[in-house]
């Protein structure tokens, strides 16, 4: 990890400490690094000079803070606290002057014309058009640091996307807004370096306005401000990977092709439970396509969405212009095609009423099978200790079995290490382009990759001791299992791509051939069955060999501790 990756997980831990009410000191978080403290207390500074402009609503809390004056500068009358984060108040505000209603967003902290606040608000002040959210003052009263922007009577674009899931067409034509006011930013040389939702505003109409311009630079100070500024799953592989001479206006619009993901699919195309995990995922990870996640995207879309994730700048779209274009065409190619098929529809409909008048059809069935039975004797694979395969964190076994589902995947585990900022895969299947299907602990807790992304339960595996886990990747949901209970239920898997290739299931990793996500510790049994084996809470089998469940739910893959696997089919 460099030095400015380093920085910027430590960065998250103080600010994330920070918005919880604690400030952590970079003394305690570089005690292992003290090189570090003076650019981490730099950065920290920095922070709380421009990101105090951030806010977030905190209904819980509506007093008004004594020692800011009722009458900002003779002019601004504060009215009520209409949100709070770590680093400010924002007010809702009258201003006498121009007898209209304002925002006042009021820092924690005193600030002189010497530093960064005022130099950020000026800078933003430039920035005029109907879809940004407009600064107007910035001053000081006594003690009091302010910064006067409209007030935009609405909510934020994460509180909405949590009560509306919005369609294709819906989210083409929000980001179409969007990309033609960052594409003003982006022309009076700003790089905004955190876009994300809860920094677009709506107003009462669902116009999106962006805000929160504090962190946002010219190409010119990008390497005085650092690479790795703005909020992690949004960050582009230049961001996250440091290289600052790659960011520029396009890092802003791979931000826009996250959003867009997001809001089309419900998830963002990177998930991970750690920082460093996350980070490795935005740098080396294809991003997914969206239609297995979400089939009601039309595919001129997607390809808009996946060519603003391309991983390098050069490979996205040259402008935020360009970008808004690219929109407006995938929405003309997705009507046209609706037509289309329409049209086709209605015809086929005419020539089948036609034959059936005519005379009868016949529409001949197709089927395809295919049955396996085979038996595997894996003597040279990892040794056999105290009666179960020991798995040495550099080792594994191909089962053989061609990944499908749905699949029932069930193991008797004993984990002897918790690997830190990585998950290991106790059985998996990788799939080129895509996430894998398998069971894993990452650090102590159970997770699963289902095809479309990861998720964890708050599970944790016991070292050296032998634990039942199993995964059900069924039609509606994916279910995790510790000793028979249910701990956590997921998204269902992507049943079409995982048929697509031939990858097959790997026992102590999460495919053949990837060198960092090995398991460590002992497996006695494992089992791939057909179909959903649990749908409730259950006592685990022993040991695992053929029982009446199989009538239902065919078993086709036993390992047990001799390394003999037996295939069975309908």
């Amino acid at each position: 990890m460099t030095d400015d990756q380093m920085l910027s997980d430590l960065l998250l831990r103080w600010e994330e400490a920070w918005e919880h009410g604690e400030e952590l000191s970079p003394e305690s978080l570089c005690a292992d690094r003290p090189e570090l403290r003076q650019p981490l207390r730099d950065r920290i500074a920095s922070l709380k000079d421009m990101a105090w402009m951030t806010s977030k609503d905190d209904s819980s809390q509506q007093t008004l803070d004594p020692s800011i004056p009722e009458l900002l500068v003779n002019r601004y009358r504060i009215e009520e606290l209409i949100g709070e984060g770590g680093f400010g108040r924002v007010y809702r505000a009258f201003d006498e002057e121009l007898q209209r209603k304002v925002a006042v967003k009021v820092a924690q902290r005193p600030a002189s014309d010497n530093d960064g606040l005022f130099h950020e608000a000026r800078r933003v002040a430039q920035l005029r058009q109907p879809g940004i959210v407009a600064v107007h003052d910035v001053g000081q009263d006594g003690g009091t640091t302010f910064i006067v922007s409209d007030l935009i009577e609405g909510s934020n674009l994460a509180d909405q996307m949590e009560r509306h899931r919005y369609s294709a067409s819906e989210v083409v034509r929000l980001l179409m807004s969007i990309a033609d006011s960052l594409h003003h930013a982006h022309e009076q040389g700003f790089v905004h370096r955190d876009i994300k939702p809860a920094n677009i505003l709506l107003d009462e109409q669902g116009r999106p306005l962006l805000t929160d311009f504090g962190i946002a630079a010219t190409v010119e100070e990008l390497p005085d401000k650092g690479a790795s500024t703005g909020t992690l799953p949004y960050m582009a592989p230049e961001q996250v990977a440091g290289e600052v001479q790659l960011i520029d206006h396009r890092t802003d619009i791979y931000a826009l092709g996250v959003l867009m993901f997001e809001m089309l699919t419900g998830q963002v195309p990177f998930q991970a439970r750690i920082p460093t995990a996350l980070r490795e995922q935005i740098l080396f990870r294809p991003p997914p396509p969206l239609r297995p996640i979400n089939a009601s995207i039309p595919e001129s879309v997607e390809k808009v969405c996946l060519r603003c994730l391309a991983k390098h700048p050069a490979d996205r779209y040259a402008t935020a212009s360009e970008l808004a274009h690219a929109l407006n065409q995938s929405l003309s190619e997705h009507h046209k095609s609706r037509i289309a098929t329409f049209v086709w529809s209605v015809g086929i409909l005419l020539l089948l009423a036609g034959l059936a008048l005519a005379g009868s059809v016949y529409v001949p069935a197709l089927f395809h099978q295919t049955q396996t039975d085979t038996t595997n004797d894996s003597s040279d694979g990892p040794p056999v200790i105290e009666g179960a395969v020991y798995f040495d964190g550099q080792t594994s076994i191909d089962t053989g079995v061609t990944r499908f589902a749905p699949v029932t995947l069930e193991v008797w585990v004993r984990p002897t290490e918790h690997k830190l900022k990585t998950c290991q895969f106790i059985i998996g299947s990788d799939i080129v382009t895509e996430y894998g299907m398998g069971l894993a602990l990452c650090e102590a807790i159970i997770g699963a990759e289902y095809v479309q992304g990861m998720f964890y339960s708050q599970q944790v595996v016991p070292l050296n001791e032998w634990s039942h886990i199993a995964a059900v990747f069924g039609e509606t949901e994916t279910r995790l299992y510790f000793n028979g209970t249910l701990v956590k239920t997921g998204p269902p898997t992507d049943i079409n791509a995982s048929t697509t290739d031939d990858t097959t299931f790997v026992i102590g990793n999460v495919g053949k051939g990837n060198p960092i996500n090995h398991f460590t510790g002992y497996i006695r049994d494992v089992r791939i069955s057909k179909g959903e084996r649990f749908y409730s809470e259950f006592v685990p089998d022993p040991s695992f060999a053929l029982d009446a469940n199989d009538g239902v739910n065919p078993t086709v893959y036993i390992l047990d501790r001799h390394h003999k696997a037996t295939f069975t089919h309908d």
